[in-house]
C-alpha cells in the first residue's frame, strides 16, 4: 500500500544500474489474447514462477521467462497459498482495496474481506487455512495486522497488532502515529516477520523490523537496524528486508537471520534521492538461491543471495512471489 512510509507498493531502495547480457525473448504462450510484448532479459537459468504486477493488473510468468498469463485485474499484492493451489490478492476493483482469494489459474475468486479499510499485503499461514494482512483506515491511520480464514464465508478477522495516534508508550512514543504493517508468514511456524512505522509530524518516520507470534502479537524478536518489507525464505532460515534507514530516500536489499544477525547487503547503498536505482519488494526464490526485487519501482531484477551478480528479469513487471 502507498502511504508515505515503506510498504510493498512504495518505491525504496537498491542497487545502481549494471551492465546486462541481454536476449530479446519471445512473449508467453497466447500473445494474441493480449499477453505482454517481448521481454528484454538476461539468460540466468532460474526455477519456478513468479507473480508479479504488470500495469496494475496480476500475471503469472516462469522465471525464464515464458508462459505469460494474466490473472486478475487492479491488484496490489499477491502470494500464493504454501501448496501453490490458490492465490491471496489484494484488489481493488470495488474502490477501497480488499483481499480475494482464487484458484492459482485465474478463476474461482472469493472476496475475503470488505468495507472503507484498506487491506494489501496477504500473507498465508503454513497449513493454509489462515491469511494474514495489513490493513488501514481510509485515511491511511490505524494500521494493523490481522488474520482471518483463507476460505469465503470468511468469518471475523482477529486483529492482532493496531497502531493508534499519539502513542503515549512504546517504540514509537511521541510520534504523530505508529503503523504495522508487510507481514509475511513463516513458511512452518506461527510467526509473522513485519515492520512497526512510526510517523512524526516535524521528523522523518523510521521502521523498526519485528518477528511476532501470529496469533497474539507478541514480539518473538526485534531485529536490528530500519528494515521493512520482509519475505521469508523457503527453509525459514533467512528473510531479506529493504533497509529504509531514510524512507524518503532509496536504499538496498538486506539479507539476515530471523532475528538479524549476521546481516548481508546484496544490493549496493546508492542514496537518498535515487529513485532510479531504488529497490522494493525484495521475494525469495523457491531454491533460496535468488532474490528478485523491483528496481524504480516498475522493473524487475534479480539478484543471487550473496550479492555478487545482478541482472535484469523483466521490464515492467513488479516481483510479488516466487514459487516453484
Amino acid at each position: 500500500m502507498f502511504i508515505r512510509m515503506p510498504s510493498r507498493r512504495c518505491a525504496l531502495a537498491v542497487a545502481p544500474a549494471l551492465a546486462v547480457t541481454a536476449l530479446v525473448g519471445v512473449a508467453g504462450e497466447g500473445s494474441a489474447a493480449g499477453l505482454p510484448p517481448s521481454e528484454v532479459r538476461d539468460s540466468f537459468r532460474l526455477p519456478g514462477t513468479l507473480l508479479v504486477a504488470r500495469d496494475g493488473d496480476l500475471w503469472s510468468v516462469r522465471a525464464d521467462g515464458t508462459g505469460w498469463r494474466r490473472l486478475a485485474a487492479k491488484v496490489s499484492t499477491a502470494a500464493w497459498s504454501p501448496d501453490r493451489m490458490r492465490i491471496a490478492y489484494s484488489s481493488y476493483t470495488s474502490g477501497d482495496p480488499d483481499i480475494w482469494v482464487m484458484t492459482a489459474a485465474g478463476g474461482a475468486k472469493q472476496r475475503i474481506t470488505s468495507g472503507p479499510a484498506y487491506d494489501e499485503d496477504p500473507t498465508w499461514s503454513p497449513d493454509g487455512k489462515r491469511l494474514a494482512y495489513s490493513s488501514c483506515a481510509a485515511d491511511f491511520r490505524g494500521c494493523g495486522v490481522a488474520t482471518v480464514r483463507s476460505t469465503a464465508p470468511s468469518g471475523k478477522a482477529t486483529w492482532i497488532l493496531t497502531g493508534t495516534e499519539h502513542p503515549s508508550a512504546g517504540a514509537c512514543k511521541g510520534s504523530a502515529s505508529d503503523a504495522y504493517l508487510n507481514p509475511s508468514w513463516h513458511p512452518r511456524l506461527n510467526r509473522l516477520a513485519l515492520q512497526h512505522a512510526c510517523r512524526y509530524a516535524d521528523a522523518p518516520s523510521k521502521v523498526l523490523p519485528l518477528v511476532v507470534n501470529a496469533s497474539t502479537g507478541a514480539v518473538v524478536s526485534r531485529v536490528a537496524g530500519r528494515l521493512a518489507n520482509p519475505d521469508w525464505s523457503a527453509d525459514g532460515r533467512r528473510l531479506v528486508w529493504v533497509d529504509a534507514r531514510d524512507v524518503e530516500g532509496a536504499t538496498s536489499v538486506i539479507r539476515t537471520s530471523p532475528t538479524g544477525a549476521s546481516p548481508v547487503r546484496i544490493t549496493p547503498w546508492v542514496g537518498p534521492g535515487d529513485f532510479p536505482n531504488s529497490a522494493d519488494t525484495p521475494v525469495w526464490s523457491p531454491d533460496g538461491r535468488w532474490v528478485a526485487y523491483a528496481k524504480a519501482f516498475s522493473d524487475a531484477w534479480v539478484t543471487n543471495a550473496a550479492g555478487t551478480s545482478r541482472r535484469l528479469l523483466f521490464t515492467n513487471a513488479r516481483p510479488l512471489d516466487w514459487r516453484w
